[in-house]
């Protein structure tokens, strides 16, 4: 093929997840910009205003940006006492310092975090339609990033989290891998993890798709199946740094359980919290009208049940690498579960579940619904009420 009929070609592959990435971030920075304007943030002594005078891009940096912004600028700090608190090195190196290097660039700490999340979040997408359309359908793939990128909390990857960054890793991960070029899908599995530590788990998929091409004949096996432990280099490199730093490789496990994180995680909470959804459907003491029945953390478990509905739902019809890798997912991150959905937005194999399940029907009141829950959770976001 000419290279002249392969750039066509290529082009012609991006130009639809490009033209949704160009539509939901418009429409998401629009929203967040007017809600601004209109309505003013929640005020507080640690709820800053990074962008006072840039309300385009001020409702993109709240919470955990800050962590961000912190490692960023000054790198890693610890302080051993014996109140455990809040501390930067619970967040992985691999985005706040692409910040520092974005920074000396541009100039501007917050405005390199919202860009990296966005350039992410669009190779991202292209990444994510080029995989699905191999496998399935062209259809299928364009309602694949079309429900991904009007997810109700997909406003995350646009803000400064680590999010887009942490997909863009994983879609990489299976597009190699697929194609049975190991080394690069663990590099991209190695990124994945020093971005957050269950990108570790991205290792499953790898071997699977290496078991699966020589045919789960183990004495197929070659020395190529070693470029795999490049792959756990992401979240090693980091513990060591921990190690050689702060002497203590799991000190940031620690820090997780500082009051403000997590708080109230505990099963036994997710289980009172399910109970109580039943118990106030039924109970006088709840009451949808009044908005009585459902927080944010309902929510969080009902997005946790429904996702794994879907993958069960689809089980027959999504790649058991993809499989073995949203489970390993969805499960390791519920230690965490009052911010599930966040910590589940990038788990695309979902996506895919729902397109191939609405397939035929029902897709437009889904993407609907979802975009209508996007653009409030947007809102929420922007003025620094917390979401996930």
């Amino acid at each position: 093929m000419p290279k002249q009929t392969k750039l066509i070609s290529f082009l012609s592959d991006i130009a639809y997840p490009t033209k949704i990435f160009i539509v939901s971030r418009t429409i998401l920075f629009i929203i967040a910009y007017l809600s601004l304007s209109f309505f003013s943030p929640r005020i507080g002594s640690d709820l800053s205003i990074p962008y006072p005078d840039k309300l385009y891009l001020d409702g993109w940096v709240r919470w955990d940006s800050n962590w961000y912004y912190d490692i960023a600028k000054n790198g890693y700090s610890y302080t051993p006492s014996i109140q455990i608190h809040q501390e930067n090195i619970a967040f992985f190196p691999l985005y706040p310092y692409l910040i520092r290097y974005f920074n000396h660039l541009i100039g501007d700490y917050y405005f390199s975090g919202i860009l990296i999340a966005n350039i992410s979040f669009l190779l991202a997408l292209i990444g994510l339609y080029l995989l699905i359309s191999e496998k399935y359908t062209i259809e299928t793939a364009q309602k694949t990033v079309l429900l991904l990128a009007f997810s109700p909390f997909s406003f995350y990857f646009s803000a400064m989290y680590s999010e887009s960054l942490f997909l863009f890793s994983i879609v990489f991960v299976f597009f190699f891998a697929a194609r049975k070029q190991w080394f690069l899908a663990s590099l991209f599995a190695a990124a994945a993890g020093a971005t957050r530590i269950v990108g570790i788990v991205s290792v499953l998929p790898i071997l699977y798709f290496y078991m699966e091409a020589i045919r789960f004949d183990f004495r197929a096996i070659r020395w190529n199946i070693l470029s795999v432990f490049i792959a756990c280099f992401g979240p090693m490199s980091y513990m060591a740094y921990l190690w050689v730093r702060f002497g203590n490789p799991f000190v940031f496990l620690h820090v997780y359980k500082a009051p403000g994180w997590n708080d109230d995680a505990s099963l036994g909470a997710a289980y009172r919290t399910l109970k109580n959804i039943f118990l106030n459907l039924y109970s006088s003491n709840g009451s949808f009208g009044a908005g009585t029945i459902f927080g944010m953390k309902e929510i969080h478990l009902i997005v946790f049940l429904f996702s794994i509905f879907l993958l069960l739902a689809m089980i027959k019809k999504i790649h058991p690498a993809y499989l073995i890798w949203a489970f390993a997912t969805i499960l390791s991150s519920f230690s965490g579960w009052v911010s599930m959905s966040r910590y589940m937005i990038v788990v695309f194999p979902l996506y895919l579940a729902a397109a191939l399940l609405f397939h035929k029907r029902n897709f437009e009141l889904v993407l609907a619904g979802s975009a209508c829950l996007l653009s409030m959770f947007t809102i929420l976001f922007s003025h620094w009420y917390w979401v996930s």
